[in-house]
């Protein structure tokens, strides 16, 4: 399990993250909904360790971490909503490099790369660097390197931005797989259709606060439940005062 207790994180003046607690249940999806710019990328930074909270305490299966912890990170996959990407290597020479840092033998990583190449519909050759990639086939790319060290838990920034509809519904399915395989994931999104059949419970982030736990089991069904959250997020404007 993750905990986060008493997160807060601020830039100079500017409060991103204003003392927020949650947990992320072992074996379930829990999504953080928010509008862009709520901070809920600054929250994944900071469970990824990439980011130092300015208070409060991360804990991961009861260890506390930061940003000098590594050992916990071989159970993790991520992708950021800003891929990390390496432009001169292709998709599969970044896979490559990634297992190669997870220290699994070539024999091992060999097989995993290919079937997730292979599922993701990315190139199998070395013809063309990520660079000249579509952001469909980056965010793919970003996908499989978080797969290929057979993590516990995943991390998803936005994963579905920049994806189709048929890739959409592939990765949906990969990870309500995962979720069966006793994985956990952690995910944002600003879009509740899309993680609605797949998240168990909804943390609603708004202006740096989490406004309210969401259960999916309390709700008699998807619109109700997206009613609730667009009560909490959205503020109604009126075009009238629009002055076309």
């Amino acid at each position: 399990m993750i905990s986060l207790l008493n997160i807060s994180k601020h830039y100079s003046k500017n409060l991103v993250l204003n003392d927020i607690s949650f947990d992320i249940e072992t074996g379930k999806a829990t999504c953080l909904l928010g509008k862009n710019g709520a901070g809920k990328t600054t929250t994944v930074n900071i469970i990824s360790g990439l980011l130092e909270q300015n208070e409060g305490h991360v804990y991961i299966d009861n260890q506390e971490i930061s940003q000098t912890t590594y050992d916990y990170r071989r159970k993790f996959g991520y992708v950021f909503e800003e891929h990390m990407l390496i432009d001169k290597l292709t998709a599969k020479e970044y896979i490559t490099l990634i297992a190669e840092m997870y220290d699994i033998p070539k024999n091992e990583y060999d097989i995993r790369i290919k079937s997730l190449l292979n599922f993701f519909e990315l190139p199998d050759d070395n013809s063309k660097y990520i660079e000249s990639y579509s952001l469909g086939m980056k965010v793919k790319t970003s996908l499989a390197a978080a797969m290929v060290n057979k993590p516990n838990y995943l991390i998803l920034d936005e994963p579905f931005n920049g994806l189709d509809i048929i890739s959409v519904n592939n990765l949906l399915s990969l990870l309500k797989n995962f979720i069966k395989q006793n994985g956990t994931i952690f995910i944002t999104s600003h879009n509740l259709d899309l993680v609605s059949d797949l998240c168990d419970t909804f943390y609603v982030l708004d202006k740096g606060k989490i406004k309210t736990k969401l259960n999916k089991q309390d709700y008699s069904s998807k619109e109700e439940l997206k009613n609730k959250v667009k009560n909490i997020l959205i503020k109604e404007n009126s075009v009238e005062n629009i002055n076309w």
